[in-house]
């Protein structure tokens, strides 16, 4: 690993942990973020039958299981013996790779102090269970490092519903970037978390009392770029890359939600 960044660590987040190389939101890829030096990592959130929060972005088993089926007809005893290797894109290399709650997130943490991390709370839960039992079962288990956790969410509302509760650190993630300042004055957010693609090439990147969070970057120039006009932070699927500076990084296509 190069000792020289153009990228402080500081300014980057770890999508879904090191997603490109390891199975997104597990264990695993958030600790091999963390070894890459990430200090913040970024996963999602979803409920078993039985309301346990998981790290799962999907509704559903198919892409990240290999199975049939919805999360929300399965307790969490059952989810936890599925596999969670994304099958799809790395065949059987981490069979091992099992379907784990959102604990484990924090155990991590515990073992790092210097990291943050970004919880978010995905759509389909909400609808599923309601914004309330969703927020009080993710704060419950975020409860030892709630104050290095930022709960963000493409559903206004719910975040709404968790500034009402307590949340102190929220981050709306916007599919309209001409409604930013309105919702962070209103949330009182820290962040505004978006695709850099939704942003009008000429805008500016600052806001009052508020920061940029654009994704999914993967190329160094583009977020020296982004930087410059204002933004935050580069949340990216390849952590390692963006910080050993691997000039011809290979954009993967995917997209946050």
């Amino acid at each position: 690993m190069t000792a020289q960044h153009r990228i402080p660590a500081d300014r980057l987040i770890a999508h879904r942990g090191y997603q490109r190389h390891y199975p997104e939101n597990s264990p695993l890829a958030i600790g091999k973020a963390i070894e890459c030096g990430a200090l913040f990592v970024e996963i999602d959130v979803q409920l078993s039958a039985d309301g346990v929060p998981i790290l799962y972005h999907d509704d559903d088993l198919k892409r990240i299981s290999g199975e049939r089926g919805k999360l929300t007809q399965f307790h969490f005893r059952a989810l936890q013996e599925l596999g969670a290797g994304e099958p799809g894109r790395f065949g059987n290399r981490f069979d091992h790779v099992r379907i784990a709650p959102l604990a484990a997130l924090v155990d991590i943490l515990r073992q790092h102090p210097a990291v943050q991390v970004l919880v978010e709370l995905k759509e389909e839960a909400v609808r599923d269970h309601g914004a309330a039992v969703c927020l009080s079962r993710i704060r419950e288990v975020l409860a030892p490092v709630l104050n290095r956790s930022i709960l963000i969410s493409f559903d206004l509302d719910a975040l709404r519903e968790a500034q009402r509760m307590g949340f102190r650190r929220l981050g709306p993630v916007l599919r309209d970037w001409g409604i930013r300042q309105r919702i962070a004055d209103e949330l009182e957010a820290e962040l505004i978390i978006i695709n850099h693609q939704r942003i009008p090439k000429a805008d500016s990147l600052l806001m009052r009392d508020c920061q940029v969070a654009v994704y999914e970057i993967d190329d160094l120039a583009l977020a020296e770029t982004l930087l410059q006009r204002g933004a935050g932070f580069i949340e990216t699927f390849a952590i390692g890359e963006m910080l050993q500076i691997h000039e011809h990084a290979q954009r993967d296509g995917h997209h946050h939600d």
